[in-house]
């Protein structure tokens, strides 16, 4: 039929949702312990066959079709090729979507390369640390056989027509199911050869099945039967972006539980919306989301192109009741508050595009349908008075004077009821969780940190990074392109077709593949343009072998055609045959960007927030005594809040809540606090009771970019400690390759709260441009990370020849590929062992950035350049954020200069009189850097500030009698000499603004912030 026929997805909705349940048993002979995952372990279920007596007698009718889904789907469902008859219809839709899936995932790994040691099989992250041993090596095998006997039991349910009366009755049995799947399924291999034991069973089984539905249900939608077996290089996807700005809802609050309920409401509204696209509409399933909003994968039929050179599509207007709905469940959680924008990326074979939807995320926020908002305006209503302005939360709805609380002035009703007043209520359904008490967050010296981690996701997200991860090592590359040039040659000019293994593709094809006719069976094709059909490739290919209209800003097709999958040999030119064998033979020996390794990726970068998250107390290191809460019982008292001068607490139902954080409390014998009546109740601290609680508050909950949150200050240096550690545990193999941002600020926990978060976003650093983050740093630095961390299994794999390749001051060595399809990017790229330790090569640092708002303006400091490797722009402060490797001397700087450093020597007088004389002459260095000074007249002058600082640190910290602190200084400034007698002299050659500029920032961040020196 011409369009879509919404009343079909509910007409076959629980058809759809059963093939998709049985579509994940499709891969279960890989959990065969004799096979991939050896271990010595006896399964009640080890091969696909063994479903067959649960399966067998079911069907589902589907387009008028009856369809036996053990005989029609799952039995034999590999031989999906060979099928014509339409009763084997879901076979093959599932077969394309994970042949491409699994075709793309593993690419061509030597078969004999395996993980080893094959007794202890593992499986690594997607950066190629160790993650963990296959489930078999860790549980025992009564507790495994009990997971796949309560799989199936929930398939039985699955076909119990009494149990099932409705799709929300369905949806529970597919929730429970595909938790105990994804429990075994996600500590088992998809494959045993080494290095793609990054992607589990659980990431290749859950792709599979998202491709599988978002195909069938297109199909269901534009059919009324089935007419015809779908064709492989008919099906494509895309990307539905729910896209709304969840860091922006956070800076709308001025108290923790406005921002509690901002990030709460976020998620029921995500999660809303994955019941509605899933189960009641089910077009796809959740493939993502972050803080610009959640993400579907769907059918490639279900978005119509935008016309305006954008990359993005809309949803067709058949559809308009799925968006409907959407938009209803932000009308109706929000309380019509804020709504999404919707849109679909250009549609391709991979996931690849989901990163162009994230970039266009802050452009898309600003596109939301707000069609369904009332507007409200009127000043006089009879029973709230007059309206006296506008609620500083939601800033949209009118503030009465009915409205008007005692201590909340000009908030609405709406938002005090529900995200003021209500989330008080809430707090007592979890008190040992997350605070909402700025006053238990803030420190010994009433200070509170709000903290982002954010990684630069970018080029993962879009697979450009996978480009400098490989699958085969020790290849002669330059001679295999030419090897590949010939027989592409041979092949398609001068037409001579070969077989696989009779050409150089053998060594980097499956075996399965070798008996194919590389022309007949479009074995190019296949690696070349399905690897970047919809994609950036495609363009950058286009262009590349001169086939792109200018004018129309669209392809030629004179020498390739993507939609028809031709290349029209006869018009290439030896140069362009040369360009295609390269990029032929990357797409092969690179890690592919599949769906199954996008998704571990981002699964990866999660994991890494959540567990600081929820381990938040060990990672900061904060003590144990400082994670409880007080409080009396059966105390005569009012519910509300009452006050022991500033010390804070909280009344329900006759129990008193201390909510501040109180130093030295045991030193304390009681307190004492009045109740309305003027009458005096005495607190003693012996009587009184504990609770555990986090002082930790989320302001964003972790996605796979970034986690914000709030902790005390005094924490801080011990979660910096604690993340770099982890950091380089679980990403030393790609070092410099995936750059992890910290951003701090600090304010007094009495400011207000929505201040210290606009200032939060802005230290975020949001980079549009990955490539301005580069530098050069020596190859021995990035080996001394990854051997400090090393473990057995890493280097039995020896990994860092897959995942540890970098490019820099070499030519010639390992591999010359395309890291962005981009011509300034195609690098000569070589794993770090093979690397000179003084060789320098291209990194993109971890930093850290930080700023004490000592006043509301210091907010507006925060802004980078992206012309100067996004350092601050503002003079004096142009050297942050600093690279994390400087965090060392953070450290030392306050082990120098800490109130009670190892000498117990007071430095503290000092100190603060070279920091004077320090911003002194800060501003004439500063000024002598600007153009319109001589440079001589700049040679002359800065010597004579050198000569004067280096004096002044001498004199005045008297480093001649203070020898530990002299060593100190020197470290501080990296001067390796060791005698003492020519300081001055060697001090003198470190006074560069860069220098003075970092000790000045290390002053501000441990006396001004933190109040530590």
């Amino acid at each position: 039929m011409a369009g879509l026929n919404l009343k079909n997805l509910k007409v076959y909705r629980n058809e759809i949702l059963k093939a998709e349940i049985i579509s994940l048993l499709a891969l279960w002979d890989k959990i065969d312990p004799a096979k991939i995952n050896k271990a010595n372990v006896q399964l009640a279920k080890a091969s696909l066959d063994c479903w067959k007596n649960d399966i067998e007698n079911n069907e589902i009718k589907i387009l008028g079709e009856t369809i036996n889904l053990w005989d029609h789907f799952l039995n034999n469902w590999r031989k999906w090729r060979k099928r014509n008859d339409k009763k084997y219809f879901l076979q093959v839709l599932y077969g394309i979507g994970e042949s491409l899936n699994s075709g793309i995932d593993k690419g061509a790994p030597k078969d004999s390369v395996k993980v080893e040691p094959q007794d202890g099989r593992w499986l690594s992250n997607s950066f190629g640390s160790f993650r963990s041993n296959i489930i078999y090596l860790l549980r025992e095998e009564k507790d495994i056989n009990s997971i796949i006997g309560k799989i199936e039991k929930y398939i039985k349910n699955l076909f119990d027509t009494e149990e099932i009366k409705n799709w929300n009755e369905l949806k529970l049995i597919k929730e429970k199911f595909e938790e105990k799947v994804e429990k075994f399924f996600c500590g088992l291999l998809s494959d045993d050869r080494f290095p793609v034991n990054d992607v589990s069973l659980w990431d290749q089984a859950y792709m599979a099945t998202a491709m599988f539905k978002a195909s069938l249900s297109e199909y269901i939608l534009k059919n009324n039967c089935i007419s015809a077996i779908p064709q492989q290089s008919e099906v494509k996807w895309r990307i539905l972006g729910v896209q709304y700005d969840k860091l922006g809802l956070a800076e709308k609050g001025y108290k923790p539980q406005q921002i509690q309920w901002y990030r709460e409401i976020s998620k029921e509204i995500d999660d809303e919306i994955k019941t509605l696209l899933e189960y009641e509409y089910p077009i796809g399933n959740e493939i993502y989301r972050d803080e610009t909003g959640i993400y579907f994968l769907v059918g490639e039929g279900l978005g119509e192109d935008l016309k305006d050179n954008s990359n993005l599509a809309k949803l067709k207007n058949e559809l308009k009741g799925i968006e409907d709905k959407i938009i209803d469940i932000f009308k109706r959680k929000s309380f019509e508050e804020f709504y999404p924008a919707i849109f679909l990326t250009k549609a391709s074979r991979g996931l690849m595009n989901l990163s162009y939807l994230i970039e266009k995320a802050k452009e898309n926020f600003l596109k939301a349908d707000w069609s369904k908002k009332k507007i409200d305006i009127c000043l006089e209503k009879s029973e709230s008075g007059r309206a006296i302005g506008i609620c500083q939360i939601c800033r949209q709805r009118l503030v009465f004077k009915s409205d008007i609380e005692e201590k909340d002035k000009n908030i609405c009703s709406t938002c005090y009821e529900n995200k003021t007043q209500g989330r008080i209520k809430k707090w007592f359904e979890n008190l040992s969780g997350e605070t909402i008490w700025m006053d238990e967050l803030k420190d010994k010296n009433g200070r509170v940190a709000l903290v982002t981690m954010k990684f630069e996701l970018r080029d993962w997200l879009n697979g450009d990074m996978l480009n400098s991860l490989v699958l085969q090592k020790g290849i002669n590359f330059l001679g295999d392109i030419k090897s590949l040039k010939k027989d592409l040659t041979d092949i398609y000019i001068i037409n001579q077709d070969k077989e696989v293994q009779n050409s150089i593709l053998k060594n980097y094809t499956d075996k399965a593949l070798h008996g194919r006719k590389v022309k007949n069976d479009k074995i190019v094709e296949a690696f070349l343009l399905e690897r970047s059909i919809g994609d950036r490739w495609e363009e950058f290919i286009c262009k590349k072998l001169d086939d792109w209209d200018i004018e129309k800003n669209q392809p030629s097709k004179k020498k390739i055609d993507f939609d028809k999958r031709k290349i029209f040999w006869q018009n290439l030119t030896d140069e362009d045959i040369n360009f295609l064998s390269t990029l032929i033979l990357q797409f092969l020996l690179r890690k592919n960007p599949s769906p199954a390794r996008l998704r571990r990726i981002w699964e990866t970068t999660e994991e890494f927030f959540k567990d600081i998250k929820e381990n938040i107390c060990q990672y900061a290191n904060i003590p144990e005594e400082r994670c409880k809460r007080y409080y009396w019982e059966n105390i005569d008292i009012k519910d509300g809040e009452y006050r022991d001068k500033d010390v804070v607490f909280w009344a329900d139902d006759k129990n008193v809540y201390l909510i501040s954080y109180v130093c030295n409390l045991q030193e304390k014998e009681e307190f004492k606090i009045k109740t309305s009546s003027n009458k005096d109740i005495i607190l003693k601290i012996q009587s009184a009771k504990a609770i555990n609680y986090l002082p930790c508050m989320s302001i964003l909950d972790p996605t796979p970019i970034s986690w914000q949150f709030i902790i005390p200050a005094e924490y801080v240096p011990n979660l910096i400690d604690s993340v770099m550690k982890k950091y380089e545990e679980y990403f030393k193999f790609v070092y410099g390759k995936l750059p992890l941002h910290i951003g701090v600020i600090v304010q007094d926990y009495k400011q207000p709260l929505y201040v210290g978060i606009k200032a939060l976003r802005k230290i975020r650093r949001d980079i549009d441009d990955c490539g301005k983050l580069e530098v050069k740093i020596e190859g021995r630095v990035i080996k001394e990370k990854i051997n400090a961390n090393l473990r057995q299994e890493e280097k039995d794999n020896t990994t860092t020849a897959h995942y540890s390749l970098y490019w820099g001051d070499f030519n010639n060595l390992g591999y010359n590929f395309f890291i962005k399809p981009d011509d300034h990017y195609k690098k000569w790229i070589d794993s770090i062992d093979n690397i000179d330790d003084n060789t320098k090569i291209i990194v993109m640092p971890n930093t850290f950035d930080f700023e004490f708002l000592d006043k509301t303006t210091r907010r507006n400091e925060i802004y980078y350049d992206r012309n100067n490797k996004w350092k601050r722009k503002i003079p004096l402060k142009n050297s942050r954020p600093y690279d994390l490797e400087t965090w060392e001397k953070f450290k030392k700087f306050r082990e120098l200069f800490g109130k009670e450093n190892k000498t117990k020597i007071a430095r503290s007088t000092r100190l603060q009189k070279l920091i004077s004389v320090i911003y002194s002459k800060l501003e004439d260095l500063e000024n002598y850097k600007l153009p319109a000074h001589d440079k001589a007249d700049i040679d002359v002058d800065n010597e004579s500030i050198n000569i004067f600082l280096s004096a002044s640190f001498i004199n005045i910290l008297k480093l001649k009698e203070d020898r530990e602190l002299a060593e100190g200084i020197k470290e501080l400034f990296e001067i390796k000499n060791e005698e003492n007698e020519n300081l001055f002299s060697l001090l003198k050659e470190r006074m560069t603004l860069e220098n003075l500029q970092l000790f000045i920032d290390m002053y501000n961040f441990w006396h001004k912030a933190l109040e530590e020196v």
